[in-house]
């Protein structure tokens, strides 16, 4: 079976940006863009991620919660983020 695609069109076969929703707020909580190994590296305009005695997380540009993050324990050459959203979240935490 052959594809068949209309004239002059363009067709996308890579990613080019993974877009995070924050859980709490389901507004866009940061960006990943492809890097040079195959891996997903944080774009320049996505906030840090920082650790505190809970471990690491990020502070959401649009409602200031703490979103709790889990790095990743696979090997970036698989071309998995370095970071993950944690499934578990405490909505109630607001940073300063």
């Amino acid at each position: 079976m052959r594809a068949i695609f209309p004239k002059n069109k363009t067709v996308m076969t890579e990613a080019t940006l993974r877009a995070i929703l924050c859980p709490c707020c389901k507004q866009l909580l940061y960006a990943l863009e492809p890097d040079v190994r195959g891996g997903w590296r944080l774009t320049k305009d996505s906030p840090a991620i920082t650790n505190d005695q809970n471990g690491p997380f990020m502070k959401c540009p649009r409602c200031s919660r703490r979103i709790a993050m889990i790095k990743s324990q696979d090997s970036p050459e698989r071309g998995d983020p370095p970071y993950f959203v944690a499934s578990k979240q405490a909505c109630d935490k607001f940073l300063r």
